[in-house]
């Protein structure tokens, strides 16, 4: 099942209600933003293995935010279409919608009160476990949210941001070959996204909103 925009604003609200805590509600919408305008595979912001390399996390300083506000940065070390492993800069736009660029510059905040560094984590397991967060504690945190908004939970996977994040770019008028460039499927695609200019991102991610 695709976490549609629909979807994603129910998952935000329900999270902006209270339901794990403040800090874990914080980083979900944080992760959910992130995954769903950057189309990440689930493994790019999430750690499957207990190797906590500098270069298998996602750390706080992976993050670039911008003075105004008005954009972040998310720079990803590596993906499977990264031909030569060198990463890549992924750009969010803040919108009015889902305020990605204010939420997750809250949920940092949060963290580097908390005593967070640079090199920490940006998500993590839970309040005492600052660990990397884990794909499987993802998935169990998304299912839980989507079975108390009444979805069959076990129909969503790691995947369904990433994979169909393209349903919500599709139905919102984007063409096809800005959807591929945006999601990097191929390592042409990963390349064209490098080139792509910024204004087309940011009309492509406002679109995605409804």
């Amino acid at each position: 099942m695709p976490i549609t925009s629909t979807i994603l604003k129910e998952l935000c609200k329900l999270l902006r209600s209270g339901v794990f805590s403040p800090l874990i509600d914080l980083m979900l919408q944080s992760a959910f933003n992130l995954a769903f305008f950057g189309f990440l595979r689930c493994g790019e912001f999430t750690c499957r293995s207990k190797d906590f390399s500098k270069d298998n996390i996602v750390s706080i300083q992976d993050i670039s935010l911008d003075g105004s506000l008005q954009n972040l940065v998310f720079h990803l070390h590596s993906s499977k279409c990264d031909p030569f492993r060198q990463g890549v800069n992924i750009t969010i736009f803040e919108n009015n919608v889902f305020h990605p660029v204010a939420t997750l510059r809250k949920y940092i905040k949060f963290r580097t009160d908390l005593g967070a560094k640079p090199h920490s984590p940006l998500f993590v397991n839970d309040d005492y476990d600052h660990t990397p967060l884990s794909r499987d504690r993802f998935i169990f945190l998304l299912r839980n949210l989507l079975f108390r908004l009444g979805y069959k939970d076990d129909k969503f996977c790691g995947h369904s941001f990433r994979n169909r994040t393209a349903t919500s770019a599709a139905a919102a008028g984007i063409e096809d070959h800005i959807i591929q460039t945006l999601g990097r499927w191929s390592s042409d695609c990963y390349i064209r996204y490098i080139r792509t200019n910024p204004k087309t991102i940011h009309a492509a991610q406002d679109k995605m909103c409804f």
